[in-house]
């Protein structure tokens, strides 16, 4: 550990961040064996991949058709890191074809407790070989055995996936298919470590064990493998050891496994430990998390935001489990291909989100801010094209909803168009139908995901069906995109409809609703023979929106893929905003600067004061906001006073006594202020931090001597 928190915490491994190394560059520096140079080049790999390329490589995914049968691993595809295969085991290789032929089956070899019987380490050999060899010929490059836990009982529902009672023999045999199999760069993952030695509430059981027998019985048969085959991999067990989870056992799989046995390899859970978070495993050195019960993401960049997971221990896992996959005969043969460039943007900014071909903002955002927010380069250019398909140069032109980024590989002729869209309102919000089609429910049209839909496809195609979406809150309505399921083969009428925070009829499911009575507005009408409708020029204020299909050409009824609402939404929380007036009630005396950061806008429009710009917010300015379609709202300015109790008023200010402050005008000369005072006061007055011939600021002091000239007051 001290080690890898020494390189990723220096700032040698973080030279030269925006230099581009692809994973084939580094398998061909792997190819012959890993030298000082080439530790140096895998550092640099991992210290440049983003928070979310790293977690990524701890956590299994889902294995390329024809490689694989249980799950892959790694796969980064800005950097062309390949998915790895695994099989599970150990009775031979375990692949699923589709029919009964040599070619989609596996062999089914002795099981382990066979094996061992044999006393034979050098047919043992032999049989990793032919396994190893019939794997690669499936796409794996992973077997997931041999299982090395000992016949602590007869009963147990797996000893036949283990070998012996004897862990000596356990070991001998384990080092010896082990040393077979990864001869033919195929890797043999160690299984399951530790103590895994009943099948009987294995996903919880505790194993007690003193430390004696733990040495000699349980543990030892995996010291000899490990010392005498170094498998590439080691997967870790359900159980508890002592009332701790071996997976989040850092002692285990920490000071016995890697400081005591100097082993090197990568730790991946079982499939089932959803009762340890991600986090506490991977800083408990198991580097990656098996699918079944899902890889935990959001639970490291949880872990990673409050402090106690480090990213110098999920680079710790990425490196390992890299390193393992440049051993595999998938990296040799990526080392003797030219890299196929792709294209990958890469954010780290609330404001916005990355989809395959669309960028989408959230809030408001200038070109510099979205180059700023790149997480990662991978050697590519960025350029800005407006709506009409020009170049735009200017770092403070803000993003809008049809301009394009196109993004250049480093080989000047892999590129991509990403459109820039809105963050819909819509998202995650309440949703209700008139009518929905078993399987289509009214939430997938408001997931973000276009492979989910819901369908009204009323009995006898009846139409007039509808969806409607909550959006929690007022907003100024601007544009509504629906995209219809096979919209581009029928034509569709439909109906968008509005209302506001006061409308109560969110209970109300039935088909034929009187909106214009329930306080709806129609915003928008017509027909669409396009997959993708979108309703631009919306100017309306609401929080429900309603789409209503009239009618189609066709026979089914409406069903569509996704709802989306863009608009936006002045907010504070110190200054009162009455949309129905348009005014904004602010504090006498803040300045422009106060305003604007008192002022907060979400959603796609921009904010301008639009006044004298001389320092301070006077009534009768105004506050512009510019909405995504060009249409402006303006804010008219009203200044108002704070409550203040037990005030002395006099011309010109507001004297609190018992609070020792006195509000002022604003642009009030410091001059004026002493003779306020000396109206109240026959001591010596005198204005601190003030220019005499200038304006009081706000925190300008005023000390008050009495006739004493003991007595004083600031």
């Amino acid at each position: 550990d001290a080690k890898y928190k020494a390189v990723y915490t220096s700032e040698t491994v973080k030279e030269n961040e925006d230099e581009f190394i692809t994973f084939n560059e580094l398998a061909a520096a792997f190819a012959d064996g890993e030298s000082d140079e080439d530790t140096k080049m895998l550092e640099a790999f991992v210290a440049r991949l983003t928070d979310e390329e790293a977690v990524k490589l701890t956590g299994c995914t889902a294995p390329v058709s024809g490689k694989g049968h249980r799950t892959g691993i790694a796969g980064i595809e800005a950097y062309g890191v390949p998915i790895i295969g695994t099989s599970n085991g150990p009775a031979g290789i375990q692949y699923n074809g589709s029919a009964s032929t040599w070619e989609t089956t596996s062999t089914f070899y002795p099981c382990a407790t066979m094996q061992a019987c044999t006393w034979n380490e050098e047919l043992i050999e032999q049989l990793g070989a032919a396994m190893a060899d019939e794997a690669r010929f499936f796409g794996m490059s992973l077997w997931q055995a041999p299982g090395m836990n000992i016949h602590r009982d007869p009963l147990c529902g797996r000893n036949f996936e283990y070998f012996s009672e004897d862990p000596y023999v356990t070991g001998k045999i384990g080092a010896a298919i082990t040393r077979g199999v990864q001869s033919r760069k195929f890797a043999s993952q160690l299984k399951h470590f530790a103590f895994n030695n009943q099948e009987k509430g294995r996903w919880g059981n505790d194993s007690r064990v003193s430390e004696r027998a733990a040495r000699e019985i349980y543990l030892k048969g995996y010291e000899i493998a490990i010392k005498e085959s170094n498998p590439w991999s080691i997967m870790s067990s359900y159980n508890r050891i002592n009332g701790t989870q071996t997976s989040g056992s850092y002692q285990l799989l920490t000071e016995i496994l890697r400081n005591e046995w100097g082993y090197e390899g990568f730790v991946m859970t079982d499939f089932r430990t959803a009762n340890v978070s991600h986090a506490q495993e991977i800083e408990a050195g198991n580097d990656l998390k098996a699918p079944a019960d899902s890889p935990r993401p959001e639970n490291v960049y949880s872990a990673l935001s409050d402090g106690w997971l480090s990213r110098w221990q999920v680079n710790r896992s990425a490196e390992r489990v890299l390193r393992f996959v440049l051993k595999t005969e998938d990296a040799l043969l990526l080392a003797e291909e030219d890299f196929k460039y792709n294209v990958t943007v890469s954010v780290d900014s609330e404001k916005m989100s990355v989809s395959d071909t669309k960028i989408k903002i959230a809030d408001s955002v200038t070109w510099g801010e979205f180059i700023e927010s790149l997480t990662a380069t991978y050697g590519q250019s960025y350029v800005l094209l407006d709506a009409k398909g020009n170049v735009v140069d200017d770092e403070n032109t803000y993003l809008e909803v049809g301009m394009k980024i196109k993004v250049t590989a480093e080989d000047n002729l892999t590129e991509k168009l990403f459109e820039i869209s809105g963050e819909s309102l819509a998202l995650s919000k309440n949703v209700k139908a008139s009518y929905t089609q078993s399987g289509y429910p009214a939430a997938n049209a408001v997931d973000g995901n276009y492979a989910t839909r819901w369908s009204g496809f009323s009995q006898n195609y009846v139409w007039n069906d509808w969806i409607e979406v909550d959006l929690g809150q007022d907003y100024h309505i601007t544009r509504v995109d629906v995209s219809y399921y096979k919209g581009d083969e029928r034509t569709y009428s439909y109906e968008v409809r509005t209302a506001t925070s006061a409308s109560d009829y969110w209970s109300d499911t039935s088909k034929n609703r009187d909106f214009d009575s329930q306080g709806y507005s129609l915003v928008a009408s017509g027909d669409t023979q396009y997959t993708t409708l979108h309703t631009d020029n919306i100017n309306s204020y609401g929080r429900f929106v309603n789409l209503k299909t009239t009618g189609s050409v066709g026979a089914f009824g409406p069903t569509l893929w996704e709802i989306e609402v863009y608009g936006w939404k002045l907010v504070s929380d110190e200054y009162i905003i009455d949309e129905e007036n348009k005014v904004i009630s602010v504090w006498a005396g803040d300045t422009t600067s106060d305003a604007v950061s008192k002022l907060k806008l979400s959603g796609l429009a921009t904010l301008e004061f639009v006044g004298e710009n001389d320092t301070w917010v006077n009534t009768g300015e105004k506050f512009r906001v510019t909405d995504q379609n060009g249409t402006t709202t303006e804010y008219t300015v009203q200044e108002i006073y704070r409550n203040i109790t037990d005030l002395t008023a006099y011309e010109g200010a507001i004297v609190d006594n018992s609070a020792k402050l006195i509000y002022v005008k604003a642009k009030t000369k410091a001059d004026e202020i002493k003779t306020i005072v000396n109206n109240l006061h026959s001591g010596e007055i005198s204005l601190t931090d003030a220019d005499m011939d200038g304006f009081v600021s706000l925190g300008d002091k005023v000390l008050v001597t009495a006739e004493d000239s003991v007595t004083k007051a600031t």
